[in-house]
Order: structure tokens, then C-alpha cells, then sequence
């Protein structure tokens, strides 16, 4: 796993172990299916008309696009989202995983915590912290 700078990496080494887990996840599947590593291009970044869901550190992205190639086929890219879907579904009827191009920008992967796991996590780390 590589990033797309030092201050990407520093970001997502802040992020909550859940999103760890899952890029490891995501690494692990695309060196499965597509033989590829992955580069981690945007963590907390703001981008004008973005949901913000990469400020709240509940999300990141992996790169697909660089200088108008795609690093990955299509089949491959619907194995990847379908396999880290049915890994981490969601209740609340959304993809976990998407692959898009937001505001024209190059395609990548978008790989998303749910709120509510969140903050079972902010829970379950007071619980620990607390000793409970």
C-alpha cells in the first residue's frame, strides 16, 4: 500500500483502525483480482461539493486513474467493489465501496464507514479506555 503523498499517509495513520482493516481488505483483493497494489490518494481532503464524509475520517480513497489511464479493467473493478460490499455491508441501503469520478476528476475507488459504525467505535473505544 503506497499513498499519494506523506501528508496522505500521515492522515490515514489518524484514521480509526476500522478503515485500516478495510484497505488492508481492499490491498489484499486487488492483488487478488487485478495483481495490483493499491495507492491511497485522498483521506480527509476537502473537495468543494463533497458530502463530507472524508472530513468526518469516515472515508478514503484508492487511485484507478492517472494521467487518463485506467490502472483497472472493468471486470476488475466489479470484483473489487462487489467483494468489499459483500465484506462490509451496510444497513442503511448504501454501498460501502463505489467506483466513480467525483466533479469530473479521475476515477478511483470510494470506500466509505457507515455513521453508525462510527460510532459504535467511539463507543467501544470509551468502554476500553475506561476499563469496562
Amino acid at each position: 500500500m503506497t499513498f499519494k503523498t506523506p501528508e496522505v499517509e500521515a492522515e490515514f495513520d489518524s484514521v480509526s483502525t476500522f478503515l485500516h482493516l478495510m484497505a488492508k481488505d481492499f490491498e489484499t483483493a486487488s492483488k487478488l483480482f487485478a495483481g495490483q497494489d493499491i495507492v491511497i490518494t485522498r483521506v480527509k481532503e476537502h473537495i468543494c461539493g463533497d458530502s463530507g464524509v472524508h472530513e468526518a475520517h469516515r472515508a478514503f480513497d484508492v487511485r484507478d486513474e492517472f494521467d487518463g489511464k485506467r490502472l483497472f479493467t472493468d471486470d476488475q473493478v466489479k470484483s473489487l467493489v462487489d467483494h468489499i460490499n459483500t465484506l462490509y455491508p451496510r444497513n442503511d441501503g448504501k454501498p460501502t465501496c463505489i467506483h466513480h469520478s467525483f466533479n469530473c476528476g479521475p476515477f478511483h475507488f470510494h470506500i466509505q464507514l457507515a455513521l453508525l459504525t462510527t460510532a459504535y467505535e467511539a463507543v467501544k473505544s470509551g468502554e476500553q479506555n475506561s476499563g469496562n
